[in-house]
């Protein structure tokens, strides 16, 4: 049995060497893009008049200090790019009570939110 040649050796690691880093890279990248879709997060719905059940436009929808969104006419909000994770949705809105609802986000969450007329 003869030996291989240095250089056969040679190019054969060099070969797998480079075949190994390749796929490090590939799964690194998917673990990345994996990250990413997870992040991605949206709490959107609708709010609506608990009396009347007519959407109330123009309210503040907030779940956290630096997120939040205003109902349109339509009374529907999107709040979007949300990290998974818990959030507590609240609305203070002229003329209703105050409305606060602790919500587990693990992927996109929609809701209908029905605020109390203040006084009723």
């Amino acid at each position: 049995m003869k030996f291989l040649k240095k250089e056969y050796v040679l190019s054969a690691f060099m070969l797998i060497f480079g075949l190994a880093m390749v796929s490090n890279t590939a799964v690194a990248q998917t673990t990345e893009a994996e990250t990413e879709a997870t992040a991605a997060a949206t709490i959107s719905g609708k709010v609506i008049d608990n009396a009347s059940q007519e959407a109330v436009a123009g309210v503040e929808v907030k779940v956290s200090a630096d997120q939040s969104a205003t109902t349109d006419e339509e009374g529907k909000f999107n709040i979007d790019g949300l990290e998974p994770g818990t959030y507590t949705v609240t609305i203070e809105a002229d003329g209703y009570e105050s409305f606060s609802q602790e919500v587990m986000l693990e992927g996109n969450k929609e809701l209908e939110i029905a605020l109390t007329p203040s006084g009723s």
